[in-house]
């Protein structure tokens, strides 16, 4: 008897292990969209650092009072993930005051990127700018040691670009080109593209602090150029995470 009953269990065991290994059922696990549900977001840009995406955003107060503004777009947030499902928010990072405290800021697409910079003492560490306009004429960069801020005037008393309306000063993105070496910082080419509805670009420092002497800081592309690289200007943006 006690052996007839160890045989049924031993089958049992077998048939128990054979249909757990036919069929694993998939559990699918979606994010809740939008990521962003208490406040009014709007020019995401990402940089992923780690196995941590940080996705940097415009703030829209949407003031429907008191005010003839379509909009008000007073400061840049960020939101991080490490698996795209659940998100942190990290408030507010920076404030058009944080390069001028004229009040008439209108903070826009902004865009960030992480550069390995020389600090106190000669050491080279990881640093995050965020090169964002405001005014609808200037554009500039703040600097902070994290990528979630906060961030803090790089360049106090100046502007990288500063013009007027019609330079089109908005949308900046910030390119990258390590040739291959991505540890010669030194001989890093950075560019910073911008502008609506004309593209504009400019080579930069290698500090990413202002504008290359050798170019002029309004270098506005042709018909044919901005026809080829509008995608292009997009695509900088989106995959930044390089």
């Amino acid at each position: 008897m006690r052996k007839h009953i160890k045989s049924i269990l031993a089958a049992c065991m077998s048939f128990t292990l054979m249909c757990g290994s036919i069929y694993i059922p998939q559990v699918s696990v979606k994010a809740e969209n939008p990521i962003v549900q208490t406040i009014y977001t709007a020019d995401p840009s990402p940089l992923v650092v780690g196995d941590t995406i940080y996705v940097y955003t415009t703030r829209d107060e949407r003031r429907d009072s008191k005010t003839d503004d379509w909009s008000l777009m007073n400061e840049w947030r960020c939101f991080s993930s490490k698996d795209m499902v659940n998100w942190t928010d990290h408030g507010q990072i920076a404030h058009a005051e944080t390069f001028d405290g004229t009040g008439n800021w209108r903070a826009w697409a902004q865009h960030v990127v992480k550069l390995k910079t020389q600090v106190e003492g000669g050491r080279w560490e990881d640093r995050y700018y965020l090169v964002a306009p405001f005014n609808g004429t200037k554009i500039d960069v703040a600097v902070s040691e994290n990528p979630w801020g906060p961030f803090v005037d790089a360049t106090p008393g100046k502007y990288l670009i500063d013009g007027g309306w019609g330079g089109g000063n908005i949308d900046p993105a910030v390119y990258i080109e390590d040739h291959g070496n991505p540890d010669d910082v030194e001989n890093y080419d950075i560019y910073l593209y911008w502008g609506n509805p004309y593209l504009r670009y400019c080579k930069l420092t290698n500090d990413l602090l202002d504008v290359d002497p050798d170019t002029d800081g309004d270098g506005v592309l042709s018909e044919e150029e901005n026809a080829l690289i509008l995608d292009f200007q997009g695509m900088i943006i989106r995959y930044s995470a390089k």
